[in-house]
């Protein structure tokens, strides 16, 4: 998938060189998650003389794009999303990204309403700033991790036990949506309300609901996902990371937006977005934020 950053880099990537001596760190867990589709010589965590790791992946050949695509959707189907902003050319520790990270996700026993996370932004040790994380050079990827990565767990409750006190959205709740945050929002920005909503049902079926009732409610109303073929394909995914219910992933987003500027009356408007990882351990959750005035 588009959102893993691969390029070519010369020895300055990282800030170290690529012969720098590194010592061995044995994590049978990372290794194992970490393993590529395509044939190998050795995979391991490494630790250079600074104390940064990386996973490390040697392969037998050439690695292509096709590929790393391809090594992507691998780790996407084990719950591994690789999650920044796009970066090609030069690259070194005095440029950083935006936001990076790497997150696995893993589901709960016993607990189908939460998952787990553990997750990893390497920083800049000059800027304190989250960096591009993952490479490939010829035969080698290395993808840079914290210490703890896979070892320290975080666990969100997705489909909450009790919502927040909240009045309902004037366009209406769809079936079965569960509440997990709302806000008023001050009149500097609008005045109105956000709620975020869960809910399991299907995403088209979510879309074409508040779709139907946009068009029916406002003077001027429109809604797009973000390709004409995403509830045709199953696999088809935001152009760019996004977050769903605040974990960094990839996946599928929607928008619908309406809007009344009807003389002499007050403008009033709506937006609905939605978000679907795809992620499996995060795919059945659906993210929806209404926002109205």
């Amino acid at each position: 998938m588009i959102c893993f950053l691969f390029f070519g880099l010369t020895p300055l990537a990282y800030g170290i060189s690529w012969f720098e001596k590194e010592k061995e760190v044995p994590d049978e867990y990372l290794t194992k998650l970490f393993t590529p589709q395509f044939p190998y010589e050795t995979i391991k965590v490494v630790e250079d003389s600074k104390g940064r790791r990386f996973i490390v992946i040697r392969a037998k050949e050439k690695i292509s794009g096709k590929a790393l695509n391809e090594y992507d959707n691998l780790l996407l189907s084990r719950g591994v999303s690789i999650y920044g902003t796009f970066h090609y050319g030069m690259f070194s520790w005095d440029k950083t990204v935006t936001d990076y990270a790497i997150t696995i996700t893993k589901k709960v026993e016993g607990d189908p309403d939460s998952i787990e996370i553990s997750e990893s932004v390497v920083k800049d040790p000059k800027k304190n700033e989250p960096i591009v994380a993952a490479s490939a050079k010829g035969r080698e990827i290395r993808i840079a991790i914290e210490k703890d990565f896979g070892k320290r767990w975080k666990n969100i409750k997705i489909i909450p036990d009790k919502e927040p006190e909240a009045p309902e959205p004037k366009i209406g709740r769809y079936p079965g949506f569960k509440l997990r945050y709302a806000r008023n929002r001050p009149a500097s920005q609008g005045g109105g309300w956000i709620f975020i909503y869960v809910s399991k049902d299907s995403l088209k079926k979510i879309y074409d609901y508040y779709e139907t009732k946009v068009k029916r409610t406002f003077v001027k109303a429109y809604g797009f996902p973000f390709a004409k073929e995403m509830f045709e394909d199953p696999k088809a995914y935001s152009q760019n990371p996004i977050k769903v219910f605040g974990i960094k992933t990839t996946g599928r987003i929607f928008w619908i937006r309406g809007y009344n500027q009807i003389p002499g009356e007050k403008w009033n408007f709506i937006e609905v977005k939605g978000y679907q990882s795809l992620d499996p351990n995060l795919a059945g959750f659906i993210q929806i934020e209404i926002m109205e005035d």
